[in-house]
């Protein structure tokens, strides 16, 4: 059912063009609503927006990014004035640093600022992040700004891993498709627009569920697939570090904020109380992100004990780190939606005045005594899901010692868990509150009597003068812009797979790597698709007939126009017989060949065929065109 709403020809478009409709009133009531925290376009964000976002998260990971409007202006203008520059190896490898430094100083703003409590505040972060996607969007190809650099797009990242409904690949299928339809673009498809192999896809951080592949695949290999957390948790897939430092910074603030916000605990008296209030809190963050990172650390290097020479510091943190996810996740929602608990009659309270229908506002539930309860409802479930995540981890970890790293994390989850329940767990029975109509209702949109009105101009003018800069400097870049008979930029990019003891090197794996560069090798798509097929042949076949001990090194150097994949093996020697058509390398002799070498002819062309002749020492295809 899910896949099918995913295929329909107005998803994600029609949620796309929603949210922007329900964005632009949104950004009104922000620049010219009131300048108090009771502004109805501030509560639908912090009230609202932020807790449906986690609950999104839970569900469908990143679906979001998928329909945000931000990522659909973005789209828009990438497609009538982008320059669709390939994205820089700098982002690609440090991006993920981007967004930790980018969450970070959102969340320091968030404590020390006061975001949440100013309308005007709120707006200026909104429009830094479309300003950030609007430049990106203009400059590079696909969501660049989305996967690499956004904040919201980096916690994203952490908490997508711990949703229910995930698009996944059919392995077999997968296999044995030869055109890849799921990355070859055309006229109406440019490719995934978050830069990822669908086919090879072992986990959906950075899906964010738009439907394109599922549209494109013509065997019905992709699919939405509904799975317990562990699938992407408990994987042994290699995750990069700075994924690490942000999940154990985010459980650092998590607990900071719950325990500011607890009535049992003392820390915001200190605050207010302090000579510098903003250095105080600064403190306050530093520790509890510092603290979270150094007592992870310390029990992964407990959970190693003296197997710690097996796998290294980083692996060790990870099978620990990433079964955490679902109790920050769940922690998270406990912690914004005990806020819409507790101040959500906010929001129907015009509605009732209006209609002169107080039940409308629902009186009996905002803080009511069962949601002083909520947040910690929410911290116990996590604490189930992650601990259940952990024991699967360790079941999977043969050769290691599983008590001794269940317990080793599990006490830093049973310590998460216990410091942010006693730090949220109600003192007493709370009172079902009443609120009032917010002002912005009574004293209109951009009026003269509005408190602060006149402020919402001088925070626009400055970002639309930004954002016209840019899309100027984007038309001039694209105007000069060589065309692509003309451009002698040289590009070259390598890299080398060795295989050895009967590891595999997936068809996948290396057409993923050979799609990535396409763009700046000035190559078509299917090129890349034929390559990476032929390949695996080669390989394939070279691991069959060679004994265990062989060493297979496959090296692809990247060009204009030319993509050399030179195939070379150690062991014993083959001869490969001359032959001609499509390569079947089944029933090859086996004597002596030094290495094979697999050349992508220049002309750019959609449809190839095969024409291979081989030597003793040398086995060459040539990619033409099929007429």
């Amino acid at each position: 059912m899910l896949t099918k709403i995913l295929k329909m020809s107005g998803y994600p478009g029609s949620l796309q063009w929603l949210s922007i409709w329900v964005f632009l009133p949104v950004m009104g009531f922000l620049l010219f609503g009131p300048a108090d925290k009771d502004n109805l376009a501030n509560l639908l964000i912090w009230l609202v927006w932020w807790p449906l976002l986690c609950v999104m998260f839970l569900i469908a990971g990143r679906i979001w990014c998928g329909v945000c409007p931000f990522s659909k202006i973005s789209d828009s203008l990438q497609r009538l004035v982008g320059l669709r520059l390939a994205v820089p190896d700098f982002l690609k490898e440090q991006g993920l640093w981007l967004i930790l430094i980018a969450f970070l100083l959102l969340s320091w703003l968030e404590e020390t600022a006061g975001i949440v409590d100013s309308p005007r505040q709120t707006a200026i972060m909104l429009l830094a992040i479309l300003t950030g996607a609007v430049a990106f969007g203009l400059f590079f190809q696909g969501r660049v700004w989305c996967r690499y650099v956004c904040p919201i797009g980096g916690i994203s990242h952490v908490y997508a891993r711990a949703s229910l409904f995930k698009v996944r690949p059919q392995e077999a299928v997968c296999a044995d498709c030869t055109t890849k339809d799921c990355v070859v673009p055309d006229a109406g498809y440019a490719g995934c627009p978050m830069h990822l192999s669908p086919f090879a896809m072992d986990s959906v951080a950075n899906c964010n569920v738009c439907g394109a592949c599922l549209k494109r695949c013509q065997h019905g290999s992709l699919r939405i697939s509904l799975e317990a957390p562990s699938q992407d948790l408990a994987a042994s897939s290699p995750v990069v570090p700075v994924v690490l430092w942000l999940i154990a910074f985010v459980a650092g603030l998590i607990s900071l904020l719950n325990g500011l916000d607890s009535g049992r605990l003392p820390l915001e008296n200190w605050v207010e109380s302090a000579a510098y209030p903003v250095a105080m809190k600064t403190l306050f963050i530093v520790l509890a992100l510092g603290g979270s990172w150094w007592l992870l650390n310390a029990l992964a290097r407990l959970a190693a004990g003296r197997s710690a020479a097996i796998m290294s510091p980083a692996a060790w943190l990870a099978m620990g780190a990433r079964p955490l996810v679902p109790l920050l996740l769940l922690s998270h929602l406990g912690h914004v939606g005990a806020e819409f608990w507790g101040d959500g009659g906010l929001l129907l309270a015009p509605l009732a005045e209006a209609l002169q229908a107080p039940g409308l506002a629902l009186p009996g539930i905002w803080g009511a005594p069962w949601t002083g309860y909520f947040n910690a409802f929410c911290i116990g479930l996590g604490l189930i899901l992650s601990l259940a995540v952990l024991g699967w981890t360790a079941v999977r970890a043969v050769g290691l010692d599983r008590p001794r790293l269940v317990l080793s994390f599990g006490l830093f989850y049973l310590l998460f868990a216990g410091w942010n329940l006693y730090a949220t767990w109600p003192l007493g029975t709370a009172e079902p509150v009443a609120f009032g109509a917010p002002a912005v209702l009574a004293q209109g949109l951009g009026s003269a009597t509005t408190p602060g009105a006149g402020e919402g101009w001088s925070i626009l003018w400055p970002f639309i003068g930004i954002n016209t800069a840019l899309l100027a400097l984007a038309l001039i870049a694209g105007r000069s812009r060589p065309s692509a008979g003309t451009d002698t930029e040289d590009f070259s990019a390598t890299k080398t797979w060795n295989i050895k003891d009967g590891a595999t090197v997936g068809q996948a794996e290396l057409l993923d790597w050979l799609v990535s560069q396409t763009q700046q090798a000035r190559w078509k798509v299917p090129a890349a698709v034929s390559l990476a097929n032929a390949g695996q042949e080669v390989m394939t076949f070279l691991q069959r007939a060679l004994p265990p001990a062989s060493r297979v090194t496959a090296l692809a150097i990247m060009r204009k126009n030319k993509g050399v994949l030179t195939i070379s093996h150690t062991g014993r020697p083959l001869t490969l017989p001359d032959y001609r058509g499509e390569p079947n390398l089944d029933t090859a002799d086996e004597t002596a060949m030094a290495g094979i070498e697999l050349r992508l002819a220049a002309a750019q062309i959609e449809h190839l065929s095969y024409h291979a002749r081989m030597s003793d020492n040398k086995c060459s295809f040539t990619l033409r065109q099929t007429l």
